[in-house]
């Protein structure tokens, strides 16, 4: 796999998509005691990318939605929702999708040797006036789709990504960190994942 440092996305040989992380480094993050527990760097899970139809020929994509805590470190999303209070202050009031999005978007989660998992999230907030909602409550429902998706899926006996199984005796929620999101069509957003052990 080779790709630029500076690189947010990219597709490898195979044509997955693969997140790289920016710093090779190790980096330090005082205050957030999420950031100690991942590796550097980290594993990226190697998606199929989701391909926009042919009515959306003109799409051009949203800048990725960054949830990076400090270059290539992503959130840990189980210790993030046993500890809502251990991110950035400024996600709580920082918007959490274009202003330019709909009521709904979809999160696609495009696992090695799993069928395709698709789940639409509320991202705005009719009660303020229609705004959008925050960063922290955009994290927090991605989290859950990616809850869903591991409780949805088991492991495949004899797969080809063997090492990718999820389930009973394989990778759970809590091995599974989210880096950003990328918009991959209009409305569909498909998340930058990472593994840590």
């Amino acid at each position: 796999m080779s790709s630029t440092p500076s690189s947010l996305c990219t597709y490898t040989s195979t044509g997955v998509l693969a997140r790289l992380p920016a710093d090779p480094s190790p980096s330090q993050c005082s205050g957030h005691a999420v950031v100690q527990q991942l590796p550097f760097p980290a594993l990226f899970v190697t998606q199929r990318p989701y391909i926009a139809t042919k009515s959306e020929k003109r799409f051009r994509g949203q800048q990725p939605i960054n949830f990076e805590l400090s270059p290539g470190v992503g959130v840990h999303l189980s210790y993030y929702l046993s500890n809502p209070t251990s991110l950035p202050e400024e996600w709580s009031t920082e918007p959490g999708v274009p202003l330019c999005s709909g009521q709904k978007v979809q999160i696609r989660i495009n696992w090695p040797d799993r069928p395709d998992f698709v789940r639409s999230i509320n991202v705005w907030n009719f009660a303020k006036n229609r705004q959008p909602i925050s960063k922290i409550k955009l994290l927090k429902r991605v989290a859950e789709v990616v809850q869903k998706m591991v409780k949805v899926n088991g492991i495949i006996a004899g797969s080809e990504y063997d090492s990718w199984r999820i389930g009973e005796g394989g990778l759970r929620f809590e091995n599974i960190a989210l880096h950003s999101l990328e918009n991959v069509s209009k409305g569909s957003w498909q998340p930058v994942l990472s593994l840590w052990y």
